[in-house]
């Protein structure tokens, strides 16, 4: 929704990012690393389960149905007391990345790279007013 919302500003920041090569490469590769949670935790099977398993403080699970109270104070738990799941699609990262995470990190910065060596507003219009 933030993309779709600013589209418009963040297209004119990108694109004087990409003016500088290595300024936008350096910005790619923070994003790169900054999405691996994104797409190693909905794709592993143990980190989901072992994140909304019930522990010490929520010995039961939390059903919204069964008890809403308790559904939301467990969830409030998960959220902001108990060790966040960010860290478990980080730990995708060790020893040795994942060939799932390293095609991810690949795509990426491929992706990236097409939008760096996209032609800028200016050269266009240079190519244009050439022609």
């Amino acid at each position: 929704m933030f993309v779709a919302t600013y589209a418009r500003p963040l297209h004119s920041v990108l694109e004087e990012w990409s003016l500088r090569r290595w300024k936008g490469w350096c910005i790619g590769i923070a994003l790169a690393v900054a999405s691996i949670p994104q797409f190693e935790i909905p794709f592993n099977e143990e980190i989901i389960p072992r994140f909304f398993a019930p522990d010490a403080n929520f010995p039961k699970a939390a059903i919204i149905q069964d008890d809403p109270d308790y559904y939301f104070h467990y969830i409030d738990h998960l959220m902001w007391r108990k060790q966040s799941v960010l860290r478990e699609g980080y730990r995708a990262l060790r020893p040795i990345p994942s060939p799932k995470t390293l095609a991810m990190i690949g795509d990426f910065l491929l992706v990236w790279a097409l939008v760096l060596a996209r032609p800028s507003r200016t050269n266009r219009r240079e190519r244009t007013s050439v022609c």
